[in-house]
């Protein structure tokens, strides 16, 4: 039997072993029949975890058109300038378009990612969906830079993106919008982050009329005392919306008249999800639940899903929405050494969760929408009432039981304070792990072959020594954050980590700068000097941040 012969099956089985480029390379060049079984491999690429090696045989392959993908992910993530890297190698074929590509996520894009954008995007003509995520600009606290704002404004309303029925703007500041941005009309799905409130009753108020899915995250309070909240909307204004999700930051203080205003363009809602974060009020009484079931029952007739969580610090009467809690199950947390109090529905319905936060009575409910599980109080169960859970964050040992049999087979990210609560919960499917005590790795003898990246935050590693058992217990490390010692073993600990030997698979390294970085005007040089890397054929990308250096093989 010839390889041609085997069956798809087997040769998507074959596939799951080789890595999405090693895949695409081996069936390049084969016969149409070949190439279509590896569909989702060509037309669906994904740049967050690419080795710098990998990326440049990308970049040929995209520059040739060799390959054509439908779904583009771009993101500094790991990479820290992978963005400006991606389309600094298009930026001489002036007439070179994407015109295949209809879906672009573009992840922690810098400033100046922002402001070339404009043109960048004038390639991708066909675009359908675009996402921009998390783009940190105001890190060190100072006063909103507004023209990085305005940057995002315009690519919400710029002409050259009417064709975008997908559009998901995610970052810290919040966009601000009025009245003089023009409606778009082809847009069905919109995620979007915003200054105020105002803002969201702009958004209302004829931009984007034909939604019928919007996710809205509010920054920020509205400055001015005198309330905007319209009185009325025309019937016609987001008529085609379907679901419709709202998210307030701790700065963001919502009342009652907020909460009308905006189901007050609801009608055909029939998924409302609700996360308030500061709950306020006038008169210094958290809303009755008869209150909120009269707003549902006026102005969202359609309403067949709802969920909340609302944070207060004012005393809930749960007694008051028992007529809602027929409907849609409601639970309180009263706040007892806190400041605030929880409300929230039955079972929790969000992404995120401290264990926490759940109520004396919720002991028994599935949560099968938790992905983000903070484990901070003793806990059981927590496998099953958390079945879906891929990043689980124990702070403390004591909070798991070892007799709880967990298995967490979506598990993929554990972050704790000792690594041997991965022994403790048997879990043998998790490929990146975050330690915050490292000093248990001198005396574990254990080899978890399985965790492929390793974060090890807090404290530093204290010698060479603590270096030569982490490699042991982690020998096949395809990335690695860590913290070295800045005395004379420094130097000793760079050869043991990135001589290939020890960690053969690594391709991401972080780690801290000495002083030695302050006169370094190259960090590629750098590298290529104090390192074993100048030994490596294949080219190696390298970057400095503040006092930590990247390095991407």
């Amino acid at each position: 039997m010839h390889f041609n012969d085997l069956p798809n099956e087997i040769i998507l089985m074959i596939c799951r072993f080789l890595s999405p480029i090693q895949v695409i390379n081996a069936f390049l060049s084969y016969d149409f029949r070949m190439f279509s079984c590896i569909t989702e491999y060509h037309l669906t690429i994904d740049l967050s975890k690419c080795s710098y090696t990998d990326l440049q045989v990308y970049l040929n392959l995209l520059v040739t058109k060799r390959i054509q993908p439908l779904t583009l992910t771009i993101s500094n993530v790991s990479m820290p300038t992978q963005i400006k890297i991606f389309f600094d190698a298009f930026s001489s074929i002036l007439n070179f378009r994407f015109n295949h590509v209809h879906q672009l996520s573009l992840l922690e894009c810098t400033t100046s990612d922002i402001s070339n954008l404009e043109f960048d995007l004038r390639r991708f003509e066909l675009l359908r969906s675009l996402r921009i995520v998390k783009a940190e600009w105001n890190n060190n606290g100072s006063s909103i830079d507004y023209s990085k704002i305005e940057y995002m404004r315009n690519l919400l309303f710029n002409n050259n993106l009417n064709s975008l029925t997908e559009l998901e703007l995610s970052i810290r500041e919040g966009i601000v919008l009025d009245k003089q941005q023009r409606p778009k009309l082809n847009l069905k799905r919109l995620t979007i982050t915003l200054q105020t409130v105002d803002d969201l009753f702009i958004l209302f108020d004829g931009l984007t009329p034909n939604l019928i899915f919007l996710n809205v995250t509010i920054r920020l309070s509205t400055a001015c005392k005198r309330s905007s909240i319209p009185r009325f909307w025309p019937q016609q204004l987001m008529s085609h919306l379907i679901e419709f999700q709202i998210t307030t930051d701790q700065k963001v203080a919502l009342t009652l008249d907020h909460l009308r205003g905006i189901v007050m363009s609801l009608a055909g809602v029939e998924k409302f999800v609700i996360d308030v974060k500061q709950w306020v009020s006038k008169d210094q009484k958290f809303i009755e639940g008869n209150q909120m079931e009269m707003l549902f029952s006026e102005f969202m007739p359609q309403l067949r899903h709802f969920h909340c969580f609302i944070k207060t610090a004012y005393a809930i009467n749960i007694q008051t929405f028992a007529t809602l809690s027929k409907r849609w199950p409601l639970t309180c947390k009263p706040k007892l050494n806190r400041s605030d109090n929880y409300l929230y529905t039955i079972p929790w319905s969000f992404e995120q969760l401290d264990v926490s936060l759940l109520a004396d009575d919720d002991t028994i409910s599935i949560c099968p929408n938790v992905r983000y599980l903070t484990v901070d109080v003793p806990c059981t169960n927590v496998s099953r009432r958390f079945p879906n859970i891929r990043m689980l964050n124990v702070l403390s040992k004591c909070n798991v039981s070892s007799d709880d049999n967990m298995k967490f087979p979506r598990l993929r990210h554990l972050t704790a304070a000792d690594v041997k609560i991965v022994s403790l919960l048997s879990i043998k499917n998790i490929q990146m792990l975050t330690l915050f005590d490292q000093f248990t790795l001198l005396k574990s003898s254990t080899i978890y072959s399985n965790v492929l990246h390793l974060i090890l935050e807090n404290n530093r590693i204290a010698s060479l020594e603590a270096v030569i058992a982490l490699v042991q217990c982690f020998p096949n490390l395809h990335s690695l954050k860590i913290k070295l010692p800045t005395t004379t073993e420094y130097y000793d600990c760079l050869d043991i980590l990135l001589d290939g030997v020890h960690l053969p698979y690594l391709w991401l390294f972080k780690t801290n700068c000495i002083t030695e970085f302050d006169s370094c005007s190259s960090i590629s040089v750098w590298i290529s000097a104090k390192t074993p890397l100048k030994w490596k054929l294949t080219p190696f990308y390298g970057h400095r941040n503040y006092n930590t250096f990247t390095v991407c093989l």
